[in-house]
């Protein structure tokens, strides 16, 4: 299998070099490094990249946020923000481009680890899952059904972001809303096995497809804080590494 080929965007050197060496020792490889705007896509345009890391302060006219929002218009390429740019005005910009991750300097290999996994697993994802194949021949065991109040509800497992433990129940969020399951986590966590989610806590289950950043200690599934069991950990990077 090849490795994943990486491109970098940094306006400091030593920053490059310190990414690529973080990178190679992960096992990726390395597409290329830019320091400006211009250069970035057309290299990105000729390397045709599976994922960028970007810097938002950059040499040149176009800042890592313009860039951004021009591989998002021309190319299917996701990125990673690393920046230490972390102000309200631009991560309000941030958003707008819909990244794949978001790393704040100073970083760590951990960082870089856990972010870079993330985003290619999303990518994979997408790329075997084509928005409209749901609709024109739906999997029968792509999904099952939960009752809410008198009616069933389709539930796919793509669509479920967590589940969490209440007693003898299970609350299961989903795309779609909230869910109460008269089965205990375990029972649930028996269910989902193979699907892509993972016990990270004896209280939950999360699906790694909505999984947005990882911690030391926990997880973000958009802006909720999920806890990180020490045994689980090590499981959780390994799948995400696998990724």
């Amino acid at each position: 299998m090849s490795k994943p080929r990486i491109f970098i965007l940094e306006d400091e050197a030593l920053i490059a070099d310190h990414i690529a060496i973080c990178l190679e020792d992960l096992g990726y490889e390395i597409a290329g490094i830019a320091d400006n705007g211009e250069e970035a896509l057309n290299a990105i345009e000729k390397q045709n990249p599976d994922l960028c890391l970007i810097d938002i302060n950059l040499h040149g006219d176009l800042d890592g946020i313009d860039v951004a929002q021009e591989i998002r218009r021309r190319f299917s390429v996701p990125f990673v923000f690393v920046t230490s740019s972390a102000d309200r005005r631009t991560l309000a910009r941030v958003q707008r481009t819909e990244p794949a991750g978001f790393i704040v300097k100073p970083y760590t290999s951990e960082d870089l680890a856990s972010n870079i996994g993330i985003a290619l697993y999303k990518a994979s994802q997408k790329a075997v899952q084509p928005i409209s194949s749901s609709e024109v021949a739906p999997e029968l065991d792509d999904s099952f059904f939960v009752k809410d109040k008198h009616e069933l509800i389709r539930i796919r497992y793509r669509d479920i972001l967590y589940a969490e433990a209440m007693d003898n129940y299970t609350r299961l969020h989903t795309q779609k809303g909230k869910f109460v399951l008269s089965q205990t986590l375990k029972s649930v966590d028996a269910r989902l096995n193979g699907q892509g989610f993972l016990r990270v806590h004896r209280s939950f289950i999360v699906n790694l497809l909505h999984v947005d950043l990882i911690a030391p200690r926990h997880l973000l599934i958009g802006d909720l804080e999920i806890p990180v069991s020490e045994s689980q950990r090590a499981r959780l990077m390994e799948l995400i590494r696998l990724f």
